[in-house]
């Protein structure tokens, strides 16, 4: 879990380098919690992708400690190549950091 830490930091401080591409201050300071995730995909005629990262949320004294979080999927139809995203979700209300809190089923 440390390198999607590592990797979570390094997103986040690549967004805030471009002012024009960055999340602004003011969503920032309300942000409830946010998500920073990894994602690779990868394809030839079907899809697969995956990806790891980190969820933390605004607590009374600053921001949580890390929580891991991960995704999947696959995919059909005409594709080729491989494709790699850096996200940031930011998390507005506390239903959507509870959400990321829970455990898929």
């Amino acid at each position: 879990m440390e390198a999607d830490i590592d990797r979570a930091v390094g997103i986040i401080e690549r967004f805030e380098a471009i002012p024009e591409s960055g999340i602004p201050p003011a969503v920032m300071r309300a942000a409830r919690g946010l998500a920073t995730i990894t994602v690779t995909k990868a394809g030839f005629i079907g899809s697969v992708r995956g990806g790891t990262g980190v969820v933390v949320a605004r607590t009374e004294n600053g921001w949580s400690g890390p929580s891991a979080i991960g995704t999947g999927g696959l995919g059909v139809g005409f594709q080729a190549g491989a494709e790699v995203a850096e996200l940031v979700i930011v998390l507005n209300t506390q239903e959507a950091v509870n959400t990321f809190a829970k455990a898929a089923t």
